[in-house]
């Protein structure tokens, strides 16, 4: 099924609601949705009029097995899911599109409602919303200091806002100093001490034109819990940051990004090391690498307009 929305208001909020009972079958095979944006449209051309959309060059996609950034391919590892939720604060174009497939006849549900809505009534907007789509975080990058320059590097508290979401960031990387790398550490803030079941994970990819020909992963941190440390060494240009919920928990975090020197205590702005964490033991829902490493997803290609 295919559901074209449009809006005249790009600056207001929508919140997408999509269940599907999975009768015990996870397979990614068996139950895909996407929210897909930056879709045009072949005004005049010949043919079904379903047929006549296509992606753009930066055309981006939340999928329920994978998303797409840039045309790349991204899957994360996360826990198989019945529903997907998809809060959008701010709209960077006037259509949205929802696509779903599954594998057996059944029903589902699809809601679409005005205004942001969280699964938990304590999240709010963080100040990088709208970021669901990696291309949104393009207009709100963040420079990362020196470390040479002593300024503190970036941090702040975010928010996972509904189930599975995944949050982009780009950063700007300047030329780091002999030895230098670059730390990333998020770490969940429960509301209530000692209750925490999130699971949130970390990964760093290049961007098109900065630092790489395609969105490629750089490196990963995905340790059961949500205290994640990933040392990088970084060359000077843009990347994207994924905070991906694994778990399928709405909840905050505090993620910092600072350059540090090769010999020193790891800290980072407010964020104290953690304590040690497992190994990335979590359990695999299902076989899938966790970037495509510059392949072209295949859905939706591009191509020049009519």
């Amino acid at each position: 099924d295919w559901f074209h929305f449009h809006t005249f208001d790009s600056t207001q909020a929508l919140t997408f609601f999509i269940k599907y009972p999975s009768f015990g079958d996870t397979s990614a095979a068996a139950t895909r949705t996407f929210l897909i944006d930056s879709l045009a449209y072949a005004y005049g051309a010949a043919g079904d009029p379903v047929e006549k959309f296509y992606g753009r060059d930066s055309v981006d996609f939340i999928g329920s097995d994978f998303s797409r950034c840039k045309g790349d391919e991204f899957q994360p590892l996360q826990a198989p899911r019945e529903s997907t939720t998809v809060a959008l604060k701010t709209l960077p174009s006037h259509d949205l599109h929802v696509l779903t497939f599954f594998s057996r006849t059944q029903r589902y549900g699809l809601t679409v409602a005005q205004g942001y809505f969280t699964a938990d009534p304590r999240i709010k907007p963080d100040a990088f919303e709208e970021n669901d789509l990696c291309h949104y975080a393009d207009s709100q990058q963040i420079n990362i200091p020196t470390r040479a320059s002593g300024l503190p590097g970036f941090s702040d508290t975010l928010n996972i806002d509904n189930p599975f979401e995944l949050d982009w960031y780009r950063i700007n990387v300047p030329a780091p100093g002999l030895g230098d790398s670059t730390l990333f550490r998020i770490q969940s803030r429960p509301f209530v001490a000692g209750r925490d079941s999130s699971d949130i994970d970390i990964y760093v990819l290049t961007v098109p034109g900065s630092t790489g020909s395609n969105v490629t992963e750089v490196g990963s941190s995905q340790n059961a819990g949500s205290t994640e440390n990933l040392v990088l060494g970084l060359s000077a240009g843009s990347y994207y940051v994924a905070v991906v919920d694994y778990a399928g928990v709405a909840m905050r975090y505090s993620m910092c990004i600072r350059q540090i020197p090769a010999i020193g205590v790891r800290t980072c702005n407010l964020i104290l090391p953690g304590p040690v964490v497992p190994g990335a033991t979590k359990a695999r829902p299902r076989a899938s690498p966790p970037v495509s490493g510059g392949r072209r997803s295949s859905f939706l290609d591009s191509r020049a307009r009519p």
